[in-house]
């Protein structure tokens, strides 16, 4: 029987303009960090694989798509604490949530194989191609010389992390 895998990857550089409150203690110091942030560049790659190797005939087809375009908006909150080792030296430890949305201006199919046969090339424009609107007209001529035109999708790009590290002061 048949079986199909999807892999989603997402990256993006971050500008995080933050306050932090910090309770002003000598040695062991707890603080708080809240942040806009956002995402410059981001990009999304989806790999979507799928296989029948038991059938007749034997299917495969593998798609990638590259998602660009636009800014992610969204938040960062933090929480920790500073050990200060020395008047020019400090360890830390936190906990840090981020929460960002995004919605992509294109996507395009950059990798098309049935068979293992690439087939990217045979694509038109309007195949492989999308432009993410707000409105969409279903009456729309379709034209395969251009991309084709989707409703705009928005997508998650939060994170949990646990952050040791080592703070210098000057």
């Amino acid at each position: 029987s048949s079986h199909g895998e999807a892999k989603v990857m997402g990256r993006m550089f971050s500008i995080v303009p933050a306050i932090v409150i910090s309770a002003g203690l000598d040695k062991i110091n707890p603080y708080a960090r809240f942040g806009l942030l956002v995402g410059a560049f981001p990009t999304m790659f989806a790999r979507y694989t799928e296989a029948n190797d038991k059938g007749n005939p034997v299917t495969s087809l593998e798609i990638y798509n590259h998602y660009y375009g636009g800014v992610a908006l969204g938040y960062i909150a933090a929480g920790g604490v500073c050990f200060k080792l020395s008047r020019l030296i400090s360890v830390f430890t936190e906990v840090q949530f981020s929460h960002a949305t995004w919605s992509p201006d294109h996507s395009e199919i950059t990798k098309f194989t049935e068979y293992e046969v690439d087939k990217l090339s045979t694509l038109t424009p309007y195949e492989k191609q999308v432009d993410f609107v707000s409105t969409k007209y279903f009456a729309d001529p379709k034209n395969s010389g251009s991309p084709r035109k989707e409703l705009r999708i928005t997508v998650p790009f939060s994170t949990f992390a646990a952050n040791i590290g080592v703070s210098f002061n000057f």
